[in-house]
């Protein structure tokens, strides 16, 4: 905002280059801080790349400012690990490259079944107690 309002006396300046390019790595620094905090707090697969790159990002930034953003997005990125972890671990029995056929109820089937009402049942859980947690946390 402050940029914006004294952006015309900018243009006068001989050296005005050096504020437009602090102003470019400002902008640059607040999308990939945006993005980054997002993309930790999802559960997903190599979360922990995004979180070293975060955390890296963060540090350069300045470590004053990091010490106290970091504690914060680590706690939402533990937690979005856990349910990875626990989402693998309830859909890992589930054939998802298995084509859809007319039932046969063969063994195979029916463990496919139990296995897609497991995840069912979970994602029913998991979405709810993740509406409420985003209700009280964030």
């Amino acid at each position: 905002v402050l940029f914006f309002k004294e952006y015309d006396s900018f243009d006068l300046q001989k050296s005005s280059h050096i504020i437009y390019f602090y102003y470019k790595y400002f902008i640059i620094l607040a999308a990939l801080r945006k993005v980054f905090q997002r993309a930790v707090c999802v559960p997903m697969d190599e979360s922990d790349i995004f979180w070293k790159e975060y955390e890296i990002l963060e540090k350069m930034a300045g470590e004053h400012l990091a010490e106290k953003v970091l504690p914060e997005y680590s706690e939402k990125h533990m937690h979005a690990n856990a349910i990875f972890k626990e989402r693998r671990r309830v859909g890992s029995k589930i054939d998802v490259d298995r084509l859809a056929v007319p039932p046969t109820n063969s063994m195979q089937e029916l463990q496919q079944l139990s296995a897609w009402n497991k995840w069912i049942r979970y994602s029913i859980l998991i979405s709810n107690s993740q509406y409420f947690f985003c209700l009280f946390f964030n």
